[in-house]
């Protein structure tokens, strides 16, 4: 593919008005219609057979099938097996306990999200899963003493709504899966419980009512984030388990198809998402696709929803964001382990995409963990969610991507833009290089504009520290105020990040904007892009682009950077890897796991390396709450007195170094 320009970019971007939009197929697709009124809900419900259970995600012939699959697939039996055991080893927990509102500031393990939510939504998922395919009572009952603690809560939304999809869904996915099991008083404790505490707080909010609790419209009818598919799709999860039962309940699925759309629209188009990082992509994704899956199967139909592009693209952002390693370019609030999620074996399969579930088991097997949890339990923790691998995942039928198929490079546009470079596919030693621009301090977003990992070998080598804990003061205090209190922690600044930091001080050290791709190219023999940061450090510098350029397992990174006014610039990189320093700084030795990397400062001629601790820098702000990094150091380049730089630093396993010639950015075509 020959190079790309911004407006050439741009082009592919597919808008989602006018009587019809067109595929990058060039085939009309028809508009996604969001206002799908409940009376056409029922009618399918009707027509799909209304009063059957179970019928979310599964029905009684599917169950069957998966008993089958378990006896003779060995993958399948060793990952029900591991799944039984993680069941049974959850039979003599104590029950959850009511924690009380606290408008959401505690985001430790301790509150209702973590402690109850997610506690309900792992044990109805596990027990009732087991029921289905032992037939065991023993998982009912234990199933039910939790059920009918929760029901008896006085409300479930005592974090910001988040709790209501979640236990919305919990308790839904219980009362369809044990649905045989229960005796009429138990369905109609259940009834009560999702009429009261979870459709009458969400209907106040879709019909825009006047209510007291501040909690109900926080961030998922107001703002377009996670919230926006967490909240909607449990909620829609828990009224199609009900739907023949509570009158209300269509009109919660037709209400919540609104708000989920528009989350699509913006967090996932046009090529699947990232606004959020990856943490955040996975945790909103996952609920729109419980809700998909559980619309297919309840009703036969999910109106058409899953035809959005970001959608039907949405497993290229996991097959691209993931390094050989299998770790995701973790920029924003998230962690690099997220990509074994289960739904993207959904993905795999309603697409027709075998390569997806090859993201998923490709650097991964299949029973492996679902997403690691981060720091002090934040809304990414994913249990253990085997019953959707056991439900979705189909081994025999996926393999890994081709460069014909899938190319080596790829500009990943949405919010936020990825330029994301591979050496190859399916080589667990290939090269991933993956660089951050777009659109600054998202939602969970840090000041991380230009930032990069990079990974050769089989190590990564620069590496992203990931979230700051969000029990620290202020840790959402300013994503829009460069004064906020989420800017002073150093895992939320410039400085924390592989990128450039020009006359630092305690304010936010990027600024608000924009940092557009203005030209790319994905041509096996010189794949590239380049990077306009200039509105991040807008106060201090006329221009300031970065380039990255790529030849076999070779990186050329370069700056070009312009300033007002005579000031003192930082490159940073942060790496886990022993740093010597060789060649009078002109070179850094690099080794970490038996491999060695090879960095070269080609420019300036009298710049060179040195070493820090991943610390703030003097005049930066220091918290006493913020941990000392452990286990990180990073290689930087210091110019004390710049006016204008040409920084250019390559990177090799090879000793020669990165023979890749540099030109100016301006001349990269």
């Amino acid at each position: 593919m020959k190079t790309k320009t911004i407006a050439a970019l741009c082009s592919l971007t597919l808008a989602l008005t006018g009587a019809s939009v067109f595929s990058q197929e060039g085939k009309r697709e028809p508009i996604i219609n969001t206002n799908v009124p409940p009376e056409r809900i029922m009618q399918a419900l009707q027509a799909k057979g209304a009063g059957v259970h179970p019928r979310l995600f599964a029905d009684a012939a599917r169950f069957e099938e998966i008993k089958e699959g378990i006896k003779t697939e060995p993958q399948l039996r060793t990952l029900f097996e591991a799944y039984k055991a993680h069941g049974d080893s959850l039979m003599d927990k104590p029950s959850p306990e009511y924690v009380h509102r606290d408008g959401g500031k505690n985001h430790g393990k301790g509150n209702f999200l973590n402690s109850v939510a997610r506690v309900m939504v792992d044990r109805m998922e596990v027990w009732g899963f087991l029921y289905r395919v032992t037939g065991e009572r023993k998982y009912v009952d234990r199933a039910w003493k939790d059920l009918d603690v929760v029901c008896g809560f006085p409300d479930w939304h005592a974090s910001p709504m988040l709790v209501t999809g979640e236990m919305s869904f919990a308790v839904g996915l219980a009362y369809d899966w044990l649905y045989d099991a229960l005796t009429l008083e138990q369905r109609a404790t259940l009834l009560k419980a999702l009429a009261e505490k979870a459709f009458a707080p969400a209907l106040i909010a879709y019909r825009g009512q006047p209510h007291s609790y501040k909690e109900i419209n926080d961030g998922w009818l107001s703002n377009v984030n996670n919230f926006s598919g967490v909240v909607p799709g449990g909620l829609g999860v828990g009224a199609l388990a009900v739907m023949d039962q509570l009158p209300e309940a269509a009109e919660i699925l037709s209400s919540s198809l609104v708000p989920m759309t528009q989350y699509i629209k913006m967090g996932y188009e046009p090529n699947g998402g990232g606004m959020e990082g990856p943490m955040y992509w996975t945790y909103g994704a996952k609920y729109i696709i419980y809700l998909l899956a559980a619309m297919d199967s309840a009703l036969g139909t999910d109106f058409g929803l899953s035809e959005m592009p970001g959608l039907r693209l949405m497993g290229d952002y996991a097959l691209y964001t993931q390094g050989a390693t299998g770790r995701a370019f973790n920029y924003s609030d998230s962690g690099p382990n997220y990509f074994n999620a289960p739904f993207i074996f959904w993905l795999a399969e309603h697409y027709q995409k075998p390569a997806y579930g090859w993201a998923v088991l490709g650097n991964q097997s299949l029973s492996a963990d679902g997403a690691e949890a981060a720091a002090e339990g934040e809304e990414a923790e994913e249990g253990k969610e085997g019953v959707f691998k056991l439900l979705w995942a189909q081994p025999s039928t996926y393999r890994a991507p081709t460069p014909e198929e899938y190319p080596l490079a790829r500009l990943h546009q949405a919010e936020v833009d990825l330029a994301l470079f591979k050496s190859a596919w399916n080589d667990r030693n290939a090269l991933f290089f993956g660089m951050k621009g777009g659109r600054n301090r998202m939602n969970h977003g840090q000041i991380d504009i230009g930032t990069f990992v990079l990974e050769n070998d089989g190590v990564r080598w620069a590496v992203d520290l990931g979230l700051s804990s969000y029990k620290m003061p202020g840790a959402f205090d300013g994503v829009r105020n460069p004064e906020g209190q989420r800017w002073t922690y150093y895992r939320n600044r410039a400085e924390g990040h592989n990128t450039l930091v020009i006359d630092n001080d305690k304010l936010a050290d990027q600024e608000m904007g924009v940092a557009p791709f203005t030209a790319f190219s994905d041509a096996p023999t010189h794949s590239f892009a380049v990077l306009d940061m200039s509105e991040m450090y807008a106060k201090n510098a006329k221009s300031v682009r970065r380039g990255v350029r790529i030849v076999g397992k070779s990186v050329l990174l370069q700056d070009e950077v312009d300033l007002k006014s005579t000031g003192e610039l930082h490159w940073f990189m942060h790496t886990e890897a022993d740093i010597k320093i060789i060649n009078k700084g002109k070179t850094a030795v690099l080794q970490q796991d038996g491999k060695t990397l090879y960095v070269q400062c080609r420019s300036p001629a009298d710049a060179g390396f040195t070493v820090m601790d991943a610390a703030p820098l003097p005049g930066s702000p220091d918290p006493k709450e913020q941990k000392k990094e452990e286990g990180v150091r990073k290689l930087a380049i210091v110019l004390k007195k710049a006016k204008s730089a040409r920084i250019v630093v390559g990177f090799s396993s090879d000793e020669k170094g990165a023979n890749i010639p540099s030109t100016p950015l301006a001349d990269w075509k």
